[in-house]
């Protein structure tokens, strides 16, 4: 019989055995048995493996067991996985349950505990022992295991780093260098090998997992940039050409969030910012983040995402984060975040890679649909920062004219705030078409009012009580540009759109013949037509 016995010279009676691997004296334990042990079983074919308990000096490490752990749970060994154990101990069962949690393989199917001598190995009969199946192996084995994390490895951040770098690595068929010693990394530790046991990874088609599809820069803020994270981005994002992705390259060791908002502020990082339409962004950036008493207010990456909407509100912000919290996701979203996309933990067994990298997929492209926001935020800050709004105050006995000034102060942030809500698109663009109609009539009522007359109402202009006509808005609107010089007919075919596309939105069932002609009336509004009425809105303002 073929029989292989793993010691450290602590068997008096080696000479029994057809074939001895000695237990090389190396401190990483994991990366020891996985590089020196589990490849000498690979290359041969052993009916059963015997196993000293204590292979170092100190016999309460009972390496042997985690030996043991290692043969059933190295996917690489195959048809080995399944051979018969058995360790050889100075102790009995009930003794090495109560020293280690690792005793529990006893509990499993063809793991077996002799007394350490030569009659009781001789007398071990393998030809009554039922071989271990590929079947059997989940029901008789891993259900009946538990290796735990390891208490002195990292934190759960970083654990779920490692593991999510390496699932997405592999289901996305991502090479590199980093990628390959994370990898190592999982293949060799006893923990993520009975993870991987217990959800194994199945690559996807690539032709599945597609690409962004909208055009737009992606900027990504992770403390964990350069472990694998900007190699996997830049390889989905590298298969669309319209899509310019930039990472952060930054050492957060030991940083404090003042030292990162002293870096937001600086200038370089700021134009990544600016240019970027969508920011994936970590939310634990630094060690003090993973203090137990930290508040989510003062996490970094909410600190950052502070400053990113201080610089746009219209950038759109993807969280990464590796928290199983629930109170940290649910609170996310009231800081304005586009989506979360949850780092896969260990635990997270009800986490499928493939639909959280589509998801992922999804919220770029979503991201990238909105980019037009950041224009519309510029526009509204350039509006809100001339003279004449940060002059007027409310105060009693104000003329009419300041009133108006002061109303369309506070009308104009509405038009952001609609096309940033969560309102569906094609219902927040008709709400956003009556909030820059609005600042339309406003400015017709700082210039111009109406008045009865012979049954009659007609509009006239405020300054010099001249009258102008009716009091239809395109023609109030038309009056201004004369009056103020801005160019009619550049802009008449807009102003008429607009005032046509308010009517239809306010009464679809009564549009008049005016609007029904040269396509006045717009029925299906999109970012085109408010960013250009919104540009027509700066320019009206920022002339008068």
């Amino acid at each position: 019989m073929n029989r292989l016995l793993i010691h450290n010279d602590n068997i008096a009676y080696k000479n029994i055995f057809n074939s001895l691997i000695k237990f090389p004296p190396i401190e990483n334990i994991d990366d020891n048995i996985s590089k020196n042990i589990i490849p000498k079983l690979k290359s041969n074919d052993y009916k059963i493996i015997f196993i000293k308990d204590n292979l170092s000096l100190n016999y309460l490490e009972l390496y042997g067991l985690r030996v043991a752990y290692h043969i059933r749970l190295s996917k690489e060994l195959e048809n080995m996985r399944y051979v018969p154990i058995v360790i050889i101990s100075d102790l009995d069962n009930y003794t090495l349950n109560k020293l280690s949690s690792l005793a529990e393989i006893f509990s499993t199917k063809n793991i077996f505990i002799i007394p350490n001598n030569k009659k009781s190995v001789d007398d071990f009969d393998i030809s009554k022992i039922t071989p271990l199946t590929s079947e059997e192996y989940q029901t008789k084995f891993l259900n009946k295991i538990e290796v735990e994390q390891p208490k002195d490895y990292l934190t759960h951040h970083s654990i779920a780093n490692e593991w999510a770098i390496n699932r997405w690595a592999n289901v996305l068929d991502v090479k590199s260098e980093v990628l390959e010693a994370n990898n190592d990394k999982i293949s060799s530790m006893l923990y993520f090998k009975y993870i991987l046991a217990k959800n194994p990874i199945e690559r996807q088609d690539n032709n599945i997992i597609l690409a962004p599809k909208k055009k737009g820069n992606v900027l990504f803020i992770d403390d964990e940039w350069d472990h694998g994270w900007s190699d996997i981005l830049k390889r989905l994002f590298g298969r669309n050409n319209n899509i310019k992705f930039e990472t952060f390259e930054y050492d957060f060791k030991d940083k404090s969030n003042f030292n990162l908002i002293v870096q937001v502020n600086y200038k370089d990082l700021r134009k990544q910012i600016k240019n970027a339409d969508v920011v994936i962004l970590d939310l634990r950036l630094i060690e003090q983040d993973h203090d137990a008493n930290t508040d989510i207010d003062n996490y970094s990456g909410i600190k950052i995402l502070q400053k990113i909407h201080e610089i746009n509100a219209g950038i759109q912000v993807i969280m990464l984060t590796a928290t199983s919290k629930s109170t940290i996701l649910e609170k996310l979203y009231e800081y304005k975040i586009l989506g979360y996309i949850k780092k896969e933990h260990p635990d997270d067994i009800f986490i499928d890679t493939q639909e959280n990298i589509k998801k992922f997929v999804k919220l770029i492209d979503k991201g990238l649909k909105n980019s037009y926001l950041k224009e519309i935020w510029d526009t509204q800050n350039s509006l809100l920062d001339l003279k004449i709004f940060q002059d007027i105050k409310m105060h009693e006995n104000m003329p009419i004219e300041d009133k108006k000034l002061l109303e369309l102060k506070y009308a104009i942030p509405h038009i952001f705030t609609i096309l940033d809500s969560n309102i569906e698109s094609k219902e927040k663009f008709k709400f956003a078409v009556l909030s820059i109609f609005k600042c339309f009539e406003i400015i017709c009522d700082y210039f111009i009012y109406e008045a009865r007359i012979e049954g009659q109402y007609s509009a006239y202009w405020r300054e010099n009580d001249q009258h102008i006509g009716n009091t239809a808005t395109n023609n109030k609107l038309q009056t201004i540009f004369r009056k103020k010089d801005i160019l009619i007919d550049e802009n008449e075919k807009d102003i008429n759109k607009i005032v046509c596309t308010r009517n239809y939105i306010v009464h679809s069932a009564n549009i008049s013949n005016f609007c029904q002609k040269q396509n006045r009336t717009i029925r299906q509004i999109d970012k085109i037509y408010i960013i250009s009425w919104f540009k027509l809105l700066e320019k009206i303002i920022m002339k008068i």
